[in-house]
C-alpha cells in the first residue's frame, strides 16, 4: 500500500491512529480503553468532548466511576488535559479532553535526558 493509499484509508474513517508509546505507560485496562476512545473521538488537534457516560458506553459498558478513575490516571500521567465547558447560562456542559501528542512528549523527554548528561541540570 502506498503512502497516499494509507492516507486515503485513514481519511475514509476505517481506523484511527494511536501512538505506540502509549504502551510504555503501564496503564490500567480502563485507562487504556478510555485513551483509545478519546483518540478515536479527537479532532486534528486532539480535542473531543464526549460525556463520561458516552465514554463508558463506548469502552465496553464501563461505569462512570471507572471512567472517572481512568481519566484521573491519564491526567496524572500527562496523557490527557481536561477543561470544563460552559453554556451561555454558565451551566457546565461536557468536559473537553485533549489527548497529549506523545511524539512531542518523547522528544522533550529525550532532550531533557541529553541536557542532564551534559550536566546542565542538577
Amino acid at each position: 500500500m502506498t503512502y497516499t493509499e494509507v492516507q486515503n484509508f485513514i481519511k475514509a474513517g476505517h481506523f484511527f491512529l494511536v501512538p505506540d508509546d502509549i504502551l510504555d505507560y503501564g496503564l490500567s485496562p480502563a485507562a487504556f480503553m478510555v485513551f483509545f476512545y478519546l483518540c478515536h473521538c479527537s479532532d486534528a488537534v486532539g480535542s473531543s468532548f464526549p460525556s463520561r457516560k458516552n465514554i463508558g458506553d463506548n469502552c465496553g459498558g464501563i461505569s462512570v466511576v471507572t471512567v472517572d478513575k481512568a481519566i484521573k490516571e491519564l491526567l496524572e500521567c500527562g496523557l490527557l488535559e481536561k477543561y470544563h465547558r460552559f453554556d451561555n447560562d454558565h451551566m457546565q456542559t461536557s468536559n473537553m479532553y485533549i489527548v497529549a501528542d506523545l511524539k512531542k512528549r518523547k522528544k522533550a523527554f529525550t532532550d531533557i535526558k541529553k541536557e542532564i548528561r551534559k550536566g546542565n541540570f542538577s
